[in-house]
């Protein structure tokens, strides 16, 4: 039994072993697609050896340094690089952990993601390059939302895990009610794997709401 501390009651945790690329592998075989990118921050994919590296690397002579108190030569050498390509004269930088956007690559998932927007139970897609959020609806119409004990995210979630893509379920937007289903995998991803995990969620979607 975990002790590891959740607010998912009766939620079964696929236990995760490794990654690579966009999949992850659990424990008992089954290979799934991040398109949820974990929480919307695997821009690069998972297992990539040379960051691994030099994180590793990194950590062994300087793990952190507060910003606000002093530098190191990997802050201020990407800082360099990053002012560099900045589109402003004499850019200062001050750096963050963040997300990332890849809106010149993007066009063609975009419209991948535009499809699910058929689906009765879709109220809408948005999104800006490869993350998007499918909202879904109980009355499409009106856009009227599930009731909050339905959870119905995290129902399309798990249909989606059971056959073989992670997505990003999140809900309470609209005034407590409401759902959320999002993507945001590796920037890696090809066209066959967006193509992939987004019949998934069509699927998963259309299986969660029928019942």
């Amino acid at each position: 039994m975990s002790v590891f501390y959740r607010q998912r009651p009766g939620w079964r945790f696929p236990r995760a072993v490794r990654a690579e690329g966009v999949y992850i592998w659990d424990d008992e075989g089954h290979r799934l697609i991040d398109a949820a990118g974990g929480a919307l921050v695997v821009g690069v994919g998972h297992g990539v050896r040379e960051i691994a590296e030099a994180i590793g690397e990194q950590a062994q002579r300087l793990a952190y340094v507060h910003g606000g108190e002093l530098t190191s030569e990997p802050v201020e050498t990407l800082a360099r690089e990053l002012a560099r390509r900045a589109p402003v004269d004499d850019a200062h930088l001050f750096l963050v952990s963040g997300g990332s956007e890849a809106t010149e690559t993007a066009i063609k998932p975009a419209r991948q993601y535009q499809g699910l927007a058929d689906l009765p139970a879709v109220g809408d897609v948005r999104g800006l390059g490869l993350m998007a959020a499918v909202e879904i609806v109980a009355e499409r119409e009106g856009r009227r939302p599930y009731p909050p004990a339905e959870r119905m995210a995290q129902r399309i979630q798990a249909e989606a895990i059971a056959r073989g893509a992670i997505v990003y379920a999140s809900g309470g937007q609209a005034d407590g009610a409401g759902d959320l289903v999002m993507l945001g995998p590796p920037l890696t991803i090809t066209n066959e794997q967006v193509d992939e995990a987004v019949t998934i969620l069509g699927d998963a979607i259309a299986a969660a709401t029928r019942r």
